[in-house]
């Protein structure tokens, strides 16, 4: 799993390459890739229900349920990110990541 995050400026002149697309509660959204598909993604959502979201289903994880509180500590759901050292887990690393 390789997940690539980019704001919405432009890495050479920041300036706006788009406008700010922001969910309901007032979050500004940021383009990810994961495994090639290009995907939305809010401050605050972790990678993992951004993963779950849009349907995809191959992170092995424990802790995706109401009822439980990610705690990361089973490492069961970690990725890779671009530009990251170590894989992370993805139930609780939330957007924004480091952008390359």
């Amino acid at each position: 799993m390789t997940i690539v995050t980019r704001d919405t400026f432009s890495l050479t002149s920041q300036e706006f390459s788009s406008p700010i697309t922001r969910n309901e509660l007032g979050h500004p959204g940021f383009a990810v890739n994961i495994d090639g598909r290009m995907l939305m993604a809010y401050e605050g959502q972790t990678i993992l229900s951004v993963a779950i979201d849009n349907g995809i289903s191959d992170i092995p994880n424990l802790c995706n349920d109401e009822k439980l509180e990610p705690t990361s500590a089973c490492r069961m759901c970690l990725v890779h990110i671009d530009g990251i050292e170590r894989p992370l887990p993805s139930c609780n690393t939330p957007f924004p990541l480091v952008c390359v």
